[in-house]
């Protein structure tokens, strides 16, 4: 057995039931009918839940907020609780804005909404789980949010297809896991474990359910009576020891290995994971590997990082085995192009006929160690049933990919082999085609620093990421690495540099694009460009924007784009300055306690950054920024930092940026969109200013500290 307490899981648990439910539409569906069974206990917790999704697409469909909400008003017993991981604050112009407001405040008293902060920082709660009653519970990819809802059909042009705001969205395909019994009972366990630590507060579990377990009547089982191994990611914080039961189990799963491996992923970049499957298909008679992911990531920045990481792994891994046995593909769909293809967000492996997982964690280093997760694993117990069922998944998922049915998916592979029956199945205008690299720029590969940067394995702290961009001289000596690790930290900073100049392209991909376009921005600067007080209404429009978070690199841009550039940086330079006292202010006079309500935890993480720091400091967190422009305005005015100091800092750590953007911003965007000699050579020059000063800023501020030290002795 690969499942083993305490190193490959957590623990083990007996589900009565076992089911597989493909694609946000089915699963949104299920749901609502396990909602409507509850009757004690409703337990959610998501990397991001939004009050305002339908989760059923008729006219009349409640949003989730409502949905609950009657539930709660209409069932004394019933208690409900959701837990979202924190930080939507700093990523307000994606996710919901105050969930707390709308799920907390505005609900009946006993439905509950906290945002969990219990990660170390860059990591996040990750986990996608809802316990029923601790009766039935649902484990896999899918979140509570919007733009995931989508049929199996993935059809090009769906009108149910769109988010809260209307606004339509590419395929979107996923899977979730359901289990009853006592599987779901340990589900329940993990998730009051979790709220515990986010809030203090010990959820009693609910009484014992009756003999009827609510289980959907549109959900047939896979597997009964099954052996369910629950295992975990959990990174080292506060008093808690390291969890990486799922990367043990996948390095394990792949060491067992007969004949093939299957694997569908949003993400291909762990280390361990790629190594593993290295030693396998070097192997003279080791199994056929078949992944299925997304054709690219999702915007440009995932692209131009996640994007370029899976391009070293699958090169690696093609250097080793050729396309024989190995084969790294996307989902087509006749009528999609290649930006509208099916984003597949799925977390799921199935190794031969023997083991399946289905859960949270992606194959990425940070869902292996950094990020809060939990995938639950079904093993072969001997029984032909469960081999059976494990294979149906994975024959299930190929025959939606490949337009066709599942058991000719099943007959293909059991005659042919994984591979061949891929490279020869297909219909309805759909088939698996390979990922190739005419996505990646070879100049993007050059940049893009290894993936300890990118994608972390273990918790990075803020001052050690800084140290990674602004190396000393002690780490460009060439300590026995010719340069290398230097090298990899410069271009980080140049790839940084070069993310501010194409965020203004990136707009029309968020959902502030719709709500308030990037180009309008840009008019309405332009409608003032000859009044002769164009400065103050360019300082009144940082202002105003920089309260609802607008980027402030969108903002600098559009001036840019409107002005000469010297009239250009006065006038950016002024309205980031203003803006940032605003944003100040309004943090002083919130204060701390009510900013850490309305925002979380995460809020209070960043000021811990920055309270009681000077000028150098404030300098390096512009430079390079912790958290968006607009919330580290807030916090530093609700921890008490100085004015001056903070504005100063502010004008030192914005002046590279500034300058670049205004006085040279054509040429830099013209280095990322289409490199030549001269504009790269610029984006070098421009980037090695920056890095010189992130140096300079980092040793002023360590020799402030040794002199403080000194005087304090």
């Amino acid at each position: 057995m690969i499942a083993r307490d305490g190193e490959t899981c957590w623990r083990r648990a007996r589900a009565d039931r076992f089911g597989v439910i493909v694609d946000a539409a089915a699963y949104f569906d299920i749901l609502v009918d396990a909602f409507e069974a509850a009757r004690e206990s409703i337990v959610i917790v998501g990397w991001d839940v939004h009050s305002r999704l339908r989760l059923r697409r008729s006219d009349d469909g409640p949003e989730l907020r409502d949905l609950l909400d009657r539930l709660a008003r209409g069932r004394p017993s019933l208690r409900i609780h959701v837990l979202s991981w924190d930080f939507a604050m700093i990523y307000a112009l994606e996710r919901e804005v105050l969930p707390v407001v709308r799920f907390d405040w505005w609900t009946h008293e006993r439905m509950h909404f906290v945002l969990d902060d219990l990660h170390p920082p860059g990591g996040s709660q990750h986990q996608k789980i809802i316990v029923v009653d601790d009766a039935i519970a649902f484990c896999g990819g899918i979140d509570l949010t919007m733009r995931r809802w989508d049929t199996s059909a993935h059809r090009p042009r769906d009108d149910r297809r769109h988010d809260p705001e209307g606004a339509a969205y590419r395929p979107f395909h996923d899977v979730q896991a359901a289990v009853s019994g006592p599987a779901a009972a340990a589900l329940g366990d993990l998730v009051r474990e979790r709220w515990r630590r986010a809030t203090g507060e010990a959820l009693a579990p609910p009484s014992a359910p009756g003999d009827e377990t609510p289980w959907p009547a549109m959900l047939e089982p896979v597997l009964r009576d099954a052996d369910v191994a629950i295992a975990r990611t959990e990174p080292r914080y506060a008093d808690r020891g390291e969890v990486r039961e799922i990367e043990r189990f996948y390095v394990a799963a792949i060491a067992a290995a007969r004949s093939s491996i299957y694997l569908e992923n949003q993400f291909f970049t762990s280390a361990a994971i790629v190594d593993a499957l290295a030693r396998r298909l070097a192997e003279p008679d080791g199994p056929q590997v078949l992944v299925v992911g997304p054709r690219r990531a999702t915007g440009w920045l995932e692209q131009a990082t996640m994007g370029v990481l899976r391009h070293r792994a699958v090169t690696r891994l093609r250097g080793i085995a050729g396309r024989e046995r190995l084969r790294v593909c996307w989902p087509h769909r006749r009528g999609l192009d290649v930006e509208h293809s099916i984003n597949v967000h799925s977390k799921v492996a199935v190794v031969d006929d023997t083991v399946l997982t289905i859960g949270s964690a992606n194959l990425a280093n940070r869902s292996m160690g950094l990020d809060t997760e939990c995938n639950l694993w079904v093993e072969d117990d001997g029984h032909e049933s469960t081999r059976a069922g494990i294979a149906s998944v994975r024959d299930r998922l190929l025959a939606e990919h490949l337009g066709t049915g599942q058991e000719e998916v099943a007959t293909r592979i059991g005659a042919d082999g994984l591979l061949a029956a891929v490279a020869t199945l297909g219909g309805d205008g759909r088939e698996l085609r390979d990922v190739e690299d005419d996505a990646l720029p070879s100049w993007a590969d050059g940049l893009v620093p290894d993936g300890d940067v990118l994608d972390p394995e273990r918790p990075l702290p803020a001052a050690e990421l800084f140290e990674r961009m602004a190396p000393t001289d002690e780490d460009t000596a060439g300590a026995g690495d010719d340069g290398r690790g230097w090298w990899r930290r410069w271009t980080a900073g140049v790839l940084a540099l070069a993310a501010l100049v194409v965020l203004a392209a990136l707009w029309s991909y968020g959902p502030l694009g719709r709500w308030l376009p990037a180009d309008r921005v840009g008019e309405w600067i332009a409608a003032y460009r000859d009044s002769p007080l164009a400065l103050l209404w360019t300082v009144v429009a940082y202002a105003g924007l920089g309260v609802v978070l607008f980027p402030l690199t969108l903002l600098i841009v559009q001036t840019a784009l409107v002005f000469d550039p010297w009239t250009a940086l006065l006038h950016a330079m002024s309205g980031s300055l203003v803006s940032a006292a605003v944003g100040w202010t309004i943090g002083r006079l919130a204060g701390r306690g009510r900013l850490r309500r309305m925002a979380g935890h995460g809020a209070s993480r960043v000021g811990r950054l920055i309270r009681d720091q000077g000028v150098l400091t404030m300098a390096a967190v512009r430079l390079i920024p912790v958290a968006p422009y607009g919330v580290v305005n807030l916090v530093a005015g609700a921890v008490g930092v100085r004015l001056r100091p903070f504005l100063l800092g502010t004008l030192l750590g914005l002046l590279p940026g500034i300058v670049g953007l205004t006085l040279f911003g054509n040429r830099l965007a013209a280095a990322v969109r289409h490199p030549d000699a001269t504009s790269i050579v610029l984006v070098v020059a421009v980037a090695t200013v920056a890095i010189v000063a992130a140096r300079w800023l980092r040793h002023r501020a360590a020799r402030r500290a040794a002199e403080t030290e000194a005087d304090a002795g």
